[in-house]
């Protein structure tokens, strides 16, 4: 299955709650779970850019710090296709974080193409569509 780069920018933008309200979280602590309860430390690697294709090494402790424009920075999700985990900065309350969409959406793509082809080679595509 594949790795997964990530947090997906929709899911990247880090918070703190301070006083029951939501304020940035730069320079905060982030650790990503697998569990939406927090107890299991998802191992996650580093992204490099320079080796945009490469998992870098484990993470410590699974936490890595959050930037000064308060987002996670980019990471490998774990093995094994996971692409959603949970996430606490500074011990507050845990919030989803996914993987980048788009190499999943291709990735889907893709499956599907080559399951249409197969399909359609071993002459299953016309006898769906047109029953015979």
């Amino acid at each position: 299955m594949a790795n997964w780069v990530g947090p997906d920018p929709n899911t990247r933008t880090a918070w703190r709650l301070v006083a029951g309200a939501f304020k940035s979280a730069s320079g905060g602590t982030a650790v990503f779970y697998l569990d939406s309860q927090g107890s299991v430390l998802a191992p996650i690697r580093y992204y490099d850019p320079a080796n945009p294709s490469v998992p870098g090494a484990l993470v410590s402790g699974s936490a890595l710090a959050v930037d000064y424009t308060s987002e996670f920075p980019l990471f490998w999700f774990p093995d094994g296709g996971v692409t959603t985990l949970w996430v606490s900065v500074d011990n507050g309350p845990l919030a989803e974080v996914h993987a980048s969409y788009p190499p999943q959406l291709a990735a889907l793509t893709a499956t599907d193409a080559a399951n249409l082809a197969a399909a359609t080679a071993a002459g299953l595509v016309n006898a769906i569509i047109f029953g015979g």
